[in-house]
């Protein structure tokens, strides 16, 4: 993809009426076609094999014609920012939580982890 297609998938995906998104970075798994143009026209960022998989936020190659990796993994975490912190999705979310009876039990749990980290720093 390019800078441009990424930015339009991810308004396309804000668009849409969905409670859930997931959005990853492509991964040239070997055997695929995908691996097979890489290892012809393009080039491998990482030798890793642990760091290749499609929840990991890396780009592990570069090809012409696309985005550059740093734009990729910066585009990656962009899209879950901008579809998850939009208000109208969290108070969509609050009031489903709320209907289901389901937000109290989420908020006690997040005043436990934040209680928590402000312990670490405190000592």
């Amino acid at each position: 993809e390019t800078a441009q297609t990424i930015k339009e998938t991810i308004s396309f995906a804000k668009s849409l009426d969905l409670d859930v998104a997931l959005f990853n970075i492509a991964i040239p798994y070997p055997g695929t076609k995908m691996y097979q143009e890489i290892k012809e026209n393009g080039k491998f960022l990482i030798n890793d094999w642990s760091e290749f998989y499609h929840t990991s936020g890396k780009m592990v190659y570069a090809l012409k014609g696309m985005a550059k990796p740093d734009e990729v993994e910066m585009m990656y975490r962009k899209a879950y920012q901008q579809f998850y912190f939009r208000p109208g999705y969290i108070i969509k979310m609050a009031f489903k939580l709320i209907a289901r009876g389901k937000l109290s039990p989420i908020l006690k749990g997040a005043q436990r982890i934040i209680y928590s980290q402000i312990q670490k720093v405190s000592s």
